[in-house]
């Protein structure tokens, strides 16, 4: 295992072993829930608009080796990642492909293999950032979204001068302003009903909720 790790696979192995050395995969999934309520906050999700947005089928994309959303109710949720078939192998106690744990189904994939029109949400939460092809993959999120389904949206968002090296960017490919995303989001028709205020300083992270115009 390398140490500073600099490749998406590296950082999940040195934070699964030695950042949490649970042995439990129970207590993993109680940690990943109380970080995903910032995540949730982040995104404008609390009290009833928390309950309303995970209804139905949906989408955990980039979803690591567990989804935050494995403690949601009332869903279906598949969760993928290009990586999920490295998690398995390296992680058998956590992750198994096609498994079914706590609503969550794990699959090997990416939003470019999944079907159109097949989810009523889409979480994608500190990924597009993590992946050369964002464009692609924000268009792909609408392509799977149903007419009205909701796409719930975290980045991190940069100043266009804000200048990356070293081990950032080696896990960050790619560097986007929040216009940019807008820009993208009104290009494949999403409508955003809520947008997290503006950070500070030469990059934030970037919350969002958005619909596929019906």
């Amino acid at each position: 295992m390398n140490y500073p790790p600099r490749s998406e696979l590296e950082w999940w192995e040195w934070f699964l072993r030695v950042h949490l050395p649970f042995t439990q995969r129970e207590e993993y999934v109680g940690y990943r829930y109380c970080e995903g309520r910032p995540m949730m906050l982040g995104c404008g999700l609390s009290g009833d608009a928390l309950h309303a947005a995970f209804q139905g089928d949906v989408l955990d994309l980039g979803s690591g080796a567990i989804s935050v959303l494995e403690c949601r109710r009332g869903c279906r949720t598949i969760a993928v990642d290009p990586l999920m078939g490295e998690f398995a192998r390296k992680f058998p106690a956590l992750v198994k492909l096609g498994w079914k744990y706590n609503g969550v189904t794990y699959l090997q994939s990416t939003v470019a293999d999944l079907l159109d029109e097949s989810f009523d949400v889409v979480w994608c939460y500190n990924v597009l950032d993590h992946i050369p092809e964002w464009r692609e993959a924000l268009a792909g999120c609408r392509r799977v979204l149903r007419p009205g389904g909701l796409l719930i949206l975290g980045t991190d968002v940069r100043y266009p001068d804000y200048k990356m090296s070293g081990l950032e960017l080696d896990l960050h490919p790619s560097a986007f302003t929040a216009e940019d995303v807008y820009a993208e989001l009104d290009k494949n028709d999403m409508l955003a009903d809520w947008v997290g205020s503006p950070g500070h300083g030469p990059k934030w992270r970037l919350g969002l909720r958005t619909r596929r115009r019906e």
